[in-house]
């Protein structure tokens, strides 16, 4: 059982890794099931393809009513384990949920005073180095790049033959599910002006973005060399076709990672302010003022250096081999026994 929620302000990043572990529980011959406080008729449609069920449970998400429904949940489906991910849940909820389940958490910050649950997954090239053995004593850690979450069409393109990157004429620019800083009209209408005539910008967004309906009036305005794509079947085929990817810091940057794509990636929500130093590709930090701009002229700069670019996808190539959300549900699943 998966509880995790979304919303324009909190993004999709959260149902999305764990739609990524729900994938790897259904191919281990599982099943899933989403509680969550509110779900979009979308995203309960992109969930129906795992194929997960969803059940909703009272909001304020966090809040007592949450707890007692979410914990009625787990004494009716007795499930093998419960998945959270979400920072608005506190410490006395997650204490609840450990006394009454098998409980993996995914973490990213390690920002808690405490972390009581059973299993700690946290896939960033840092977590290592963070006192979860202090915040979460007895838990199970999974930690660093090998437990990278990919969802399964990505997983499935690693290895895949692509067009070579100096061949590719793409710009991929994608602010995460919501785009909480509203970037994508700035940033596109930036870039556009200043990118050789044959190179088409793919602007991907995720239905959880209020202006997702305006957005497609960008393609009218750039004679066609801008394309907006909300909420594809797969993200694959954009990915490899780009030979630049402008990116918010969150889960799509390890699908990047794992394809080989260059990119350069945007702060756009506070745990995501590692990357600016240690992400595996350039970082601005999208809360600055003037970021617009500032990422158009990055992004002109790379697109204009293509060895910059193919030393970049050198340097990625292998980082993420694709198996991390088995290798998780692998150790979710054996908190249970046999």
């Amino acid at each position: 059982m998966f509880r995790a929620d979304a919303s324009a302000e909190m993004g999709l990043g959260h149902v999305m890794r764990c739609r990524a572990l729900a994938e790897a529980v259904v191919e281990r011959g599982g099943s899933a099931l989403f509680a969550m406080a509110g779900c979009s008729p979308s995203l309960a449609a992109a969930l129906a393809t795992v194929p997960a069920d969803v059940v909703e449970v009272p909001g304020p998400g966090g809040g007592d009513a949450d707890l007692l429904a979410t914990l009625a949940l787990v004494q009716r489906w007795r499930p093998r384990a419960v998945v959270l991910d979400g920072y608005h849940f506190p410490d006395d909820y997650l204490a609840a949920l450990h006394a009454r389940s098998r409980l993996a958490v995914l973490d990213d910050m390690a920002d808690r005073a405490h972390l009581p649950c059973a299993l700690v997954l946290n896939s960033s090239s840092r977590a290592p180095g963070l006192p979860y053995a202090r915040l979460a004593p007895g838990a199970r850690l999974l930690l660093g790049p090998a437990y990278a979450l990919l969802r399964r069409d990505v997983r499935s393109a690693i290895g895949a033959v692509r067009a070579p990157l100096e061949q590719r004429r793409s710009v991929l620019v994608t602010f995460g599910g919501s785009d909480p800083l509203a970037l994508s009209a700035p940033v596109v209408e930036a870039l556009a002006p200043r990118l050789p005539p044959d190179v088409q910008i793919d602007l991907l967004v995720g239905s959880g973005n209020p202006s997702a309906h305006s957005l497609r009036a960008l393609a009218d305005t750039h004679g066609g060399r801008v394309s907006v794509v909300v909420d594809p079947p797969s993200v694959t085929p954009l990915f490899s076709a780009a030979g630049l990817a402008v990116a918010a810091a969150g889960g799509t940057v390890r699908e990047l990672v794992a394809l080989g794509i260059p990119a350069l990636t945007i702060v756009v929500a506070d745990n995501q302010v590692g990357a600016l130093a240690e992400g595996p590709y350039p970082c601005i930090d999208g809360r600055q003022a003037g970021a617009a701009a500032h990422i158009a002229d990055q992004a002109v700069l790379l697109w204009r250096d293509s060895r910059a670019r193919m030393q970049m996808a050198a340097r990625v190539a292998g980082m993420i081999d694709g198996s991390g959300a088995l290798r998780g549900v692998d150790a979710i699943l054996a908190l249970g026994g046999r």
